[in-house]
């Protein structure tokens, strides 16, 4: 009885979501459908990615993610199969994976399984027929498309970018405890965004400042975020997900 989690950018608003459930129903009656989420933004591989680094290990071994997201972001989209972790992830070759693996490539444990498609049908039964062990399979290398944000130094400034905005608009940003770790014994640092705002200090957790005060905290997935304690830094601060006016840098002195 196959566990399948699904993950996409395909919304509530149409049938979309109701089409790929009750087509796995239908060839795989037995199957347990777990939705993870549908409401990743449109096209935006780096939010799904980062959403199903932060779930994927809660879910059993031998568990089949299945990702919905940008399926068509080119004539011939080509779906891949990578085990990983003693599960098994069924994505779009479009650098989801990018984000979750931390790499720009993997090698051995992907499988090129599909390609070609242009509906959401065909892509659903392409992700049937590996999940039945049945389709055409080729390994191979991937070399992932380089979309999502990475940290730049420049000097002794580190340049970030917004990677995913939770419900309650904490703001991750796309470097992680490692990374800083890296650059730190460059000195004393200063998180600045906007215009002038800085926060100088990393919080363990959000009660470490007072109501509506600031914060940046490395959270449970180990990336750095700025916070708001008991309040909403997106909106507070206007930081958004791609926009050009975020300005969010480490200065180390």
């Amino acid at each position: 009885m196959p566990v399948i989690a699904l993950i996409s950018d395909l919304g509530y608003e149409d049938a979309a979501v109701a089409v790929a459930k009750g087509l796995f129903l239908c060839k795989l009656p037995e199957a347990v459908i777990v939705d993870i989420t549908h409401e990743v933004r449109p096209f935006n591989t780096a939010q799904a990615g980062y959403v199903l680094k932060s779930c994927y290990e809660s879910f059993p071994e031998g568990t089949f993610f299945v990702g919905f997201v940008d399926i068509f972001y080119r004539e011939e989209p080509t779906l891949i199969l990578l085990e990983y972790n003693r599960r098994y992830f069924l994505m779009p070759d479009n650098a989801v994976l990018q984000l979750f693996l931390n790499a720009k490539q993997c090698e051995a444990s992907i499988v090129k399984v599909f390609s070609g498609v242009h509906r959401l049908v065909e892509w659903v039964n392409a992700c049937i027929d590996v999940i039945s062990g049945n389709g055409d399979k080729e390994t191979t290398t991937i070399q992932f498309k380089d979309t999502i944000p990475t940290v730049t130094l420049d000097q002794n400034k580190i340049k970030c970018d917004v990677l995913y905005i939770d419900a309650y608009e904490n703001v991750v940003l796309n470097i992680t405890e490692d990374e800083f770790n890296e650059y730190k014994s460059l000195g004393r640092f200063g998180l600045n965004f906007i215009q002038y705002e800085s926060i100088t200090a990393i919080s363990k957790n959000y009660a470490d400042v007072r109501k509506g005060a600031k914060l940046c905290r490395f959270n449970e997935q180990g990336f750095l975020e700025i916070s708001v304690n008991n309040g909403r830094a997106a909106s507070l601060f206007g930081l958004r997900y791609g926009s050009p006016h975020n300005k969010i840098y480490i200065e180390f002195s």
